[in-house]
């Protein structure tokens, strides 16, 4: 099984001394529509052993987190998501 992270944005709530995204929060900004769907599709002809990690910063502060999870259900490919809390 192969697994892919996807960092949809750089934002965090909180400030964790121990962080390792800390030094690139706001330096990438959010993952656009436009930029998950070319990787949705990318997706689409992967394997069925490939699995999608969603990441940030914290995921749940991105606009648009329930679209890309909404779609990427569709494609049984998101397994797991990296919160937080």
């Amino acid at each position: 099984m192969l697994a892919l992270s996807v960092k949809i944005n750089s934002t965090c709530n909180i400030a964790c001394s121990y962080c390792y995204e800390r030094k690139f929060q706001d330096s990438t900004g959010d993952m656009s529509i436009k930029n998950f769907e070319y990787l949705n599709n990318c997706l689409k002809l992967c394997n069925d052993d490939l699995v999608v990690c969603i990441q940030g910063g914290e995921p749940t502060l991105h606009k648009d987190l329930l679209y890309f999870l909404n779609t990427l259900h569709e494609n049984e490919k998101v397994k797991k998501i990296y919160l937080n809390i």
